[in-house]
């Protein structure tokens, strides 16, 4: 409904791989021109490895401030 006011969407890595194999009802596709676009999604990944189909890029990682 207001994909210009959406910047980013993070989720857990599992969610957004789901997402990715969804095109009728979640990615942006051919059969779904509503859905979310790819580049803006991002993963959560608490491990040292990517967790998301677009790579590392697109994976967020947190950094031990302590």
């Amino acid at each position: 409904m207001m994909p210009d006011m959406i910047m980013a969407i993070i989720a857990e890595g599992n969610d957004v791989y789901d997402c990715f194999k969804d095109e009728e009802n979640c990615i942006l596709s051919d059969r779904n021109p509503d859905g979310i676009p790819a580049w803006k999604m991002f993963s959560f990944n608490f491990g040292t490895d990517p967790n998301h189909p677009l790579g590392a890029k697109f994976t967020l990682f947190p950094h031990n401030m302590g």
